[in-house]
């Protein structure tokens, strides 16, 4: 009886094992760079997405600090492959072949994007004085008249709760 659970447990082990080979050579791997143009520095962090041909995206991943991606399992065929970053246009790999069992390698050379924003000038005076949460009024002469290292009037946060000037620093 033994003997037959250990010959049937082998072969279960056996056949999943195949199987499981079998299923991690189904795929290819693509790897690759993520460089500057501009300064061969590297881009850490940037996208890069496999498209397939009805332009789904079928995989993706991120350059790590080094510049460098790593994506799998990606199945068998042809691919179009975008490697895009913030403020650098987005390079395009079209007709990208992955083969099952192999490891496809491709270098994203991206440039900076400069893009021009309008002037955008915002003015903001705020009172001297806010009068609504004060308890008392102050002068221009009470303001200048007090002494920065002596503080004995109330002083007002921005969540208009009141401090004593032992609270002060």
């Amino acid at each position: 009886m033994k003997a037959i659970k250990f010959i049937l447990l082998t072969l279960f082990v056996v056949s999943f094992g195949s199987s499981q080979l079998l299923a991690q050579q189904q795929h290819g791997v693509l790897k690759g760079l993520a460089l500057n143009i501009a300064n061969g520095e590297v881009v850490p962090f940037a996208n890069v997405i496999v498209k397939d041909s009805a332009n789904n995206i079928v995989a993706g991943g991120t350059s790590d600090m080094n510049g460098l991606f790593l994506i799998s399992p990606i199945a068998e065929g042809t691919y179009t492959v975008e490697a895009l970053y913030i403020g650098f246009t987005t390079e395009t790999f079209k007709n990208v072949e992955i083969e099952n069992g192999k490891t496809t390698t491709i270098t994203a050379l991206l440039s900076e994007k400069v893009t021009m924003l309008e002037e955008c000038l915002v003015v903001f005076e705020e009172p001297l004085i806010d009068k609504t949460g004060c308890r008392r009024t102050f002068t221009a002469e009470d303001i200048a008249s007090l002494c920065c290292c002596r503080i004995s009037c109330y002083a007002q946060d921005t969540s208009k709760s009141v401090m004593s000037s032992d609270s002060i620093s």
